[in-house]
């Protein structure tokens, strides 16, 4: 065995041992970007389905204003005896139905010292207490007597 011989066998023994302490450093850096890559992956999850909650509480809240609106439209292009009885048999319609849980719809003509107005509400099964959606009309005394104007 010479020097040269010494020498290599050295450096190997040098290198090997310095690999040796470098893979429980890899372990420990590897073991560090688990923890990361899982809370990570825990805060984007919740953020997703928080999100998703929203879209669809969002979704449905525009389903109901939008048919408060065309129950609204309906019923005021009636007079005051066919609006009264629409009243009484108000209903959703088919995709509110199909769409919201526990669809309920009510109207309620109110006359006082205010004037006539029309008021309309709709309420559905929602995540915690919620008040139901309401859309008010005061009604014209005018809309009751058509003009009929001929046009020459």
């Amino acid at each position: 065995m010479g020097i040269q011989d010494c020498y290599l066998n050295y450096r190997e023994r040098h290198c090997f041992a310095r690999q040796r302490r470098r893979q429980g450093a890899a372990i420990a850096e590897l073991l560090v970007a688990a923890i990361l890559l899982m809370a990570t992956v825990g805060v984007v999850a919740t953020a997703t389905v928080g999100t998703n909650k929203l879209l669809h509480a969002n979704r449905d809240f525009i389903l109901a204003s939008d048919e408060l609106a065309n129950q609204m439209d309906q019923l005021l292009m009636l007079r005051d005896q066919q609006l009264s009885q629409a009243l009484q048999q108000l209903q959703a319609s088919e995709l509110v139905t199909s769409q919201l849980v526990s669809v309920q719809l009510k109207g309620q003509l109110i006359e006082d010292e205010s004037g006539k107005r029309l008021h309309l509400s709709i309420n559905w099964k929602r995540m915690g207490p919620a008040q139901p959606l309401t859309l008010v009309s005061w009604l014209d005394e005018s809309r009751n007597t058509r003009q009929t104007t001929e046009v020459p």
